[in-house]
């Protein structure tokens, strides 16, 4: 999704660079590394063993906003980075407590800025977590109310988070 907004945005190629290393490659990195560690699959299915790579993750992101920030990056490009940072700490806090698709919500917090940016039209888009959710059911990983609950809590996040976030992190934007 990076690299779609960094095109759309006309985004320098160092911030598209900056964006998939702190969106993907970094938090990819934490989450096989203490899966491995911890001797877990990759989607670390024990709710104990998810609190570092959540961690790496929120900080990545974060780190990856600021970055983007200091170098004057697209506003939704930062934006969607603030993002990543903000709706990865509300699912780890949830899945703490309760067991919510991360999955569902990868596919719909992302598809919001995108179609935010090309227009309502594009929310068909959205029916692409409709795959990912069959396969999380059929996997047994979740129930249909986790699949649901992670997929619209992310849109819903996202949304208010593009209405209220990016119109201040263009106040600092020089």
């Amino acid at each position: 999704m990076f690299v779609t907004l960094s095109t759309l945005e006309a985004a320098k190629p160092i911030q598209t660079v900056e964006s998939i290393v702190f969106a993907t490659f970094l938090p990819l990195v934490g989450v096989l590394y203490f899966a491995r560690l911890e001797g877990q699959e990759y989607d670390i299915p024990e709710r104990s063993a998810r609190v570092k790579p959540f961690v790496v993750a929120v900080v990545s992101y974060a780190t990856g906003f600021i970055l983007l920030s200091l170098n004057n990056a697209p506003l939704l490009v930062s934006g969607l980075m603030l993002a990543y940072s903000i709706n990865t700490s509300v699912m780890f806090f949830i899945t703490l407590f309760w067991k919510i698709s991360i999955h569902a919500a990868g596919i719909t917090g992302p598809l919001t800025f995108l179609v935010f940016r090309l227009g309502y039209a594009w929310g068909l888009l959205y029916l692409l977590v409709v795959p990912v959710g069959l396969v999380r059911l059929r996997l047994g990983q979740h129930t249909v109310s986790q699949v649901v609950a992670g997929g619209v809590l992310s849109a819903a996040l996202t949304w208010a988070e593009i209405l209220y976030f990016i119109p201040l992190i263009q106040l600092f934007h020089i």
